[in-house]
């Protein structure tokens, strides 16, 4: 059993608010300079969960205060320069990379990730580490099930494994099922019981999305579906993610030891993702490039028993249901549930600036203004949702944006104004799709 005071990161310390958590920022990246320089994206990789635009800031303020300079595209604490009568090397610090054709593969049979669904996917390498992980805990006839982690089921399925996939997502498992997949595919929201599959796997790989209420919800269900002294090996937010990530961390391994598990191992920045689209074009717009940089720490926890009591984890009540559309290889969320005028149309972005939202956080104070949502993390903020719903389904069926306009435009009794909005929005999603 692995205590809390024993990890290798200091979750048994809190962090005090915002001002102690950019303490510990700069804390961590001075520390990543003290023996060699970095470039950006390679300093970006090796800071615990940092986000990149976080990193962006304290750079400039440490370079403004003369502790780090800059040379061509490294950074170097100017101190050790000064110690050092050599050139301080540089490095990359890239270790994983992915492999270009085998992503490309899994891509192609996924549909496209998007930011409403947190959907980060691990990158081809991180696959094959799972893999060999797994040779270890899963031998011989075990059979495997995965909880928020769809791009592992290809791989695991063609390895002729007992695999079963288990996600939210109707459109990821009908694109799989397309592809000719069809052995081991279940649609569920995991905040619910599914009696079902209880005690019916011996290992669950599990991604949940990054908050606390997810985690609850995973390994809840993971105790519900191992079997005795089962395995669930779980990806977990690195510890400088955000402010409170390490009480995070800490509530986490608390529940999990509550209904029933025993934390075996732990191995910092085990998992790698690919960057999706949508946050690679976030980042563009702070003139960010850096792929493929996020990881998480792999927590291995050990079935030892049932809760004592029954648990009931509630899915967060400010997360939107939303009604789906594909246009071409776009995936277009609309709200269901809005409190607003169904049929008097008014348009604009979320971000009045510009209509990419900038931002790939929950914690984001606009993301509830959200009311149409696509994969490539543009949004906006809508009044009739039942005009704009017709008006996609239209879109989804191929029919032209021109004539859409004309046909809801009668319908509605739109004005130019509305119709003109209308033209603007349909005409960007039918370009990108």
């Amino acid at each position: 059993m692995i205590r809390i005071e024993e990890l290798p990161y200091p979750n048994h310390r809190d962090i005090d608010g915002d001002k102690r958590f950019q303490q510990l920022i700069r804390s961590q990246i001075l520390s990543k300079l003290q023996f060699r320089g970095y470039t950006f994206c390679g300093l970006v990789e090796v800071v615990d969960g940092i986000f990149p635009t976080e990193v962006r800031k304290m750079l400039d303020s440490l370079a403004d205060a003369g502790t780090i300079i800059k040379e061509e595209e490294t950074y170097l604490l100017v101190d050790l320069i000064e110690k050092s009568t050599k050139r301080i090397p540089s490095t990359l610090a890239v270790t994983h990379r992915t492999s270009t054709i085998v992503s490309q593969e899994v891509n192609s049979i996924l549909p496209d990730p998007h930011p409403a669904e947190y959907d980060w996917r691990f990158t081809a390498s991180c696959r094959q580490d799972i893999v060999v992980l797994l040779e270890s805990y899963a031998r011989g006839s075990s059979t495997i099930a995965l909880l928020g982690a769809p791009s592992l089921y290809p791989l695991l399925i063609k390895r002729d494994t007992r695999t079963t996939l288990i996600d939210k997502s109707e459109t990821l498992v009908k694109d799989l099922k397309s592809s000719g997949f069809s052995k081991g595919l279940m649609v569920h929201d995991l905040f619910l019981e599914y009696p079902k599959l209880n005690n019916r796997f011996d290992v669950i790989i599990a991604d949940p999305p990054w908050y606390n209420e997810f985690y609850e919800a995973f390994l809840l269900r993971a105790n519900d579906f191992l079997l005795e002294n089962g395995y669930v090996l779980i990806s977990v937010l690195p510890w400088l993610t955000r402010p409170t990530a390490i009480n995070d961390r800490k509530a986490i391994i608390h529940f999990a030891m509550k209904v029933g598990f025993d934390l075996v191992e732990v191995r910092p920045r085990f998992f790698r993702y690919e960057s999706p689209k949508f946050e690679q074009i976030t980042l563009a717009r702070h003139d960010i490039q850096c792929h493929d940089w996020r990881s998480g720490d792999l927590f291995i926890f050990r079935k030892i028993g049932e809760p004592r009591e029954r648990i009931v984890v509630l899915p967060p009540k400010d997360e939107p249901r939303w009604e789906e559309f594909r246009i071409g290889h776009l995936r277009i969320k609309l709200r269901q549930d809005s409190d607003k005028d169904p049929k008097s149309l008014d348009i604009h972005p979320v971000l009045k600036e510009n209509q990419v939202y900038n931002s790939v956080s929950r914690r984001s104070p606009h993301r509830r203004s959200i009311d149409l949502w696509t994969s490539d993390n543009v949004a906006y903020s809508l009044d009739g949702i039942q005009i704009v719903r017709e008006c996609l389904r239209l879109l989804e069926e191929g029919a032209a944006v021109d004539s859409i306009v004309e046909l809801k435009g009668s319908k509605y009794f739109l004005n130019d104004r509305q119709k003109m909005m209308l033209t603007k929005m349909l005409g960007e999603i039918a370009d990108v799709g």
